[in-house]
């Protein structure tokens, strides 16, 4: 898990970890996922940190080195988790 302004249910997280697994990565893997999260928290003043958050835990979700729609299909596999997405009070 990482944290932050969300908390993403044990089945969702292990989603997650299993899409950044796919092959063929080498950078855009879940490590580079929880730097982008723990390089976001030095941001105080986001305006919408719920979206910013799903943006960094789905940005690379769907990595296809011969697609050009790796984000579209990424932002879609975040829409269609969003009831799972549970904003901290």
């Amino acid at each position: 898990m990482i944290p932050g302004p969300l908390v993403l249910p044990a089945a969702l997280w292990q989603e997650v970890r299993a899409l950044y697994a796919e092959p063929p990565r080498h950078y855009h893997t879940f490590a580079h996922v929880v730097q982008v999260a723990e390089t976001s928290r030095g941001v105080s003043h986001w305006r919408h940190p719920k979206e910013v958050f799903v943006a960094i835990v789905f940005h690379d979700a769907i990595y296809e080195v011969t697609r050009s729609d790796n984000e579209v299909r990424s932002a879609e596999v975040a829409r269609n988790r969003d009831p799972q997405l549970e904003a901290r009070g």
